[in-house]
């Protein structure tokens, strides 16, 4: 052995250094003008339920879809025209459903999104998962409400390190027995790169996939059962 001691490699930043760094951020300056944007960005809207919790029972649940190729040649062509994101056509389209499901002409609708976005926390084990409120307006007065879904999804994304809990904390939602406060939908769009589309079905829970790996290895994929969803209704969207 020559002797040498190789370097230690650190796998990730450990949680609660994560934790710590998030809480130090949404007191200092940044987080303050984060809080000050979530304030705004959702002043004036109706927060009461879209669903009766009977009715949630009984029509909710959590959908996942594969847009086929045409349908996603369609989205596609939609966002090139209005030079906006595949995401932004989508949940505008999930918008306008429910504003017809529910009679409301404009809904807060939630997003997953990732805190996972520095080399550090690459590694890191943790949930690093927060819940990003998009205001999706269904008609706008003649202006294009494609095109302002997905302006409000921009700006809302960029302050995604807002805590959700914090700020139904701070805006005083009415709480109710059985009623997520603030959100009641989510909306996700599993975009992957082309080389890891084949994962799709894993991300979208599908059922029955098969994998030929070779040297009589296989694979099938076996969708989990539903549990009871923290939100009534939740769409999860993906395309090959």
């Amino acid at each position: 052995a020559s002797g040498h001691i190789p370097a230690v490699v650190r796998e990730g930043m450990a949680y609660a250094e994560f934790t710590a760094g998030e809480h130090r951020w949404r007191i200092g300056p940044q987080g303050v003008a984060a809080a000050d944007f979530w304030h705004k960005h959702l002043d004036g809207i109706n927060t009461d339920p879209i669903l009766t919790r009977s009715v949630a029972d009984e029509k909710g649940g959590e959908i996942s879809v594969v847009l086929e190729a045409g349908a996603s040649a369609l989205v596609q062509r939609a966002a090139r025209e209005r030079n906006i994101t595949p995401y932004a056509v989508l949940l505008a389209c999930y918008a306008r459903l429910l504003g017809e499901e529910t009679g409301r002409d404009e809904l807060i609708i939630g997003t997953p999104a990732t805190l996972r976005d520095r080399a550090a926390l690459r590694n890191t084990v943790g949930y690093l998962v927060n819940t990003v409120q998009i205001r999706c307006p269904v008609a706008t007065g003649g202006a294009d409400p494609v095109s302002a879904v997905d302006v409000n999804a921009r700006n809302a994304l960029a302050r995604r390190r807002f805590p959700f809990s914090v700020l139904v904390e701070q805006l005083r939602v009415a709480r109710a027995p059985g009623v997520t406060p603030l959100i009641q939908s989510m909306f996700a769009y599993q975009s992957l790169p082309r080389e890891d589309r084949a994962l799709l079905p894993l991300a979208l829970n599908a059922d029955g996939v098969k994998w030929d790996f070779g040297a009589g290895v296989s694979a099938e994929t076996v969708a989990m059962p539903a549990f009871d969803a923290q939100f009534p209704i939740a769409l999860s969207l993906g395309r090959r």
